[in-house]
């Protein structure tokens, strides 16, 4: 796997994509496309967002893949629920859906992205509203990423790891006040 991840490095942002479509895909790839987005934008600050874009669609992609197969499973699944149930959990994703899923794919690993998009297509999320949150998530990751890669060079990794925790903590908070906000005025 290490040698097919350094060959589609060599093919700049085609093989970003398809790295990105692998690894979101359940075939995780050497270094992932974080790393690689960010090698490539600090080797090539001007092509920084040609490669976030690059990843973006990759990966939406990937994860497109991998919704559909547990979307196929989840109707098996959820059968073993009584209606009710299924009813309430359909209402509360219909609320929230948008949002739990491009904050899932925005925050950064070790946050398990790959079990909010298995759990999107069991519960059988409408796909344009999948597709609308892992969009707007993995853009707004990876163009950040991107950004701070072609602006700090290798130094931007560090800063990433060093801002993960506030960054979990900071979304973290910014979902319950949006939680209680919209508790408060229903």
């Amino acid at each position: 796997m290490k040698a097919m991840g350094e060959a589609l490095l060599a093919l700049g942002p085609v093989g970003l994509f398809a790295i990105a479509l692998l690894d979101s895909a359940m075939i995780p790839l050497a270094g992932g496309p974080d790393g690689i987005l960010m090698l490539l934008s600090a080797w090539n600050p001007a092509r920084a967002f040609l490669y976030a874009g690059a990843a973006t669609i990759g990966s939406a992609l990937g994860c497109l893949v991998l919704y559909t197969l547990s979307r196929r499973a989840g109707e098996r699944l959820l059968s073993h629920f009584p209606p009710s149930r299924q009813e309430r959990l359909r209402r509360f994703l219909d609320r929230y859906d948008l949002l739990a899923i491009a904050l899932a794919v925005f925050l950064p690993p070790p946050f398990p992205a790959k079990p909010t998009i298995v759990m999107a297509g069991i519960l059988g999320i409408p796909r344009e509203r999948f597709l609308a949150g892992v969009l707007l998530g993995r853009l707004a990751r990876y163009g950040l990423e991107g950004y701070l890669a072609a602006r700090f060079g290798s130094a931007a990794m560090a800063l990433i790891k060093r801002a993960s925790p506030w960054l979990l903590l900071g979304v973290a908070t910014l979902v319950i006040v949006i939680l209680l906000v919209k508790k408060w005025r229903s």
